[in-house]
């Protein structure tokens, strides 16, 4: 376990210290790729950050990133952050109103977008006036599309890969005070509200799950939750790295396959919610459900309805 002193409660600083103690030790892999160590993913992480000061960005600027879980997503967090820029994850239904508040209100210039959803972008083009640039990438790492559709202002790029860092070049880093990201609230009560979330208080979330969930260098994480919520970064990722454990990324949630995920992973932790408990527990039983590699299981709230016989049947 990660122990930093507060001046270095920061997303940069912590992956700097669990590369050099831990440089091979699996990271994060998607659920059907190989694993990145945390050498590599520091290495990755600091070769987008480069591109993206090529790019303009520099600390405190505010970016937004709208794409599906896969390791380009965690990338540009985790670039961003390395920079001591802010990273605005958003989520990938926002359209029309919903996306033009999300980057009206963060202020972007520039946003890293997944090429499929750039017609959706095109569409808000006009209400975003302070959107100069959008730089595309391919959820699936094969290397994005020329895309199909036509700005009339905002720019367009791929997101660069393969930047080479020069051996004198530094991020900038942040300072545990200074903003790390803005995450939007679900706005059921009104227009989405921008949470801003400084480098001490991620660091201190994450400190806190990885310790109340006992996670230690031998777990792996199975995270399914989009990377536009908190729990899959803090509760999981980001608690991950402070633990020395190991992710399992998945594109997406799906009760039906829940189980086998969990088995494919060789995952011994991970988190859900509770309607998605409901789901999983409505599948029909099979006679092996307590076969599977988990044991602990961070939940809000576990429903009271099923929690035993939940915990009884997956042997969790």
């Amino acid at each position: 376990m990660l122990q930093l002193p507060f001046e270095s409660w920061t997303l940069d600083a912590a992956l700097a210290q669990r590369a050099r103690l831990s440089p091979d030790a699996p990271f994060v892999r998607m659920v059907d790729g190989a694993p990145l160590s945390y050498a590599r993913m520091q290495a990755e992480s600091l070769a987008l950050a480069c591109a993206l000061e090529t790019e303009g960005v520099t600390a405190g600027d505010r970016v937004v990133v709208m794409g599906g879980n896969c390791l380009w997503t965690l990338r540009a967090w985790f670039a961003l952050n390395l920079l001591g820029a802010v990273d605005v994850t958003i989520n990938t239904a926002y359209c029309g109103h919903t996306l033009e508040h999300a980057i009206n209100t963060a202020d972007a210039r520039l946003i890293l977008i997944e090429d499929r959803l750039l017609g959706v972008l095109r569409e808000s083009e006009g209400a975003v006036p302070r959107l100069e640039r959008a730089l595309y990438y391919s959820a699936d790492g094969a290397k994005a599309a020329a895309p199909a559709v036509q700005f009339a202002r905002v720019s367009l790029a791929p997101l660069p890969e393969d930047t080479k860092v020069s051996p004198g070049w530094r991020a900038a880093g942040a300072k545990a005070s200074d903003l790390a990201s803005i995450i939007f609230t679900s706005g059921t009560s009104g227009p989405a509200k921008g949470v801003m979330l400084p480098h001490a208080q991620t660091y201190l979330l994450s400190l806190e799950s990885a310790q109340q969930m006992k996670v230690n260098d031998r777990d792996t994480y199975y995270i399914f939750h989009p990377l536009f919520h908190m729990s899959p970064r803090y509760v999981g990722i980001y608690a991950a790295l402070i633990a020395c454990a190991q992710v399992c990324l998945d594109r997406t949630f799906s009760a039906a396959d829940w189980l086998d995920r969990i088995r494919a992973c060789g995952a011994t932790v991970s988190i859900a919610h509770g309607p998605m408990l409901e789901m999983i527990h409505a599948q029909p039983e099979r006679p092996d459900d307590a076969d599977n590699p988990l044991q602990r299981f961070g939940t809000s709230p576990f429903p009271r309805h099923i929690a035993a016989s939940f915990e009884a049947r997956f042997g969790v």
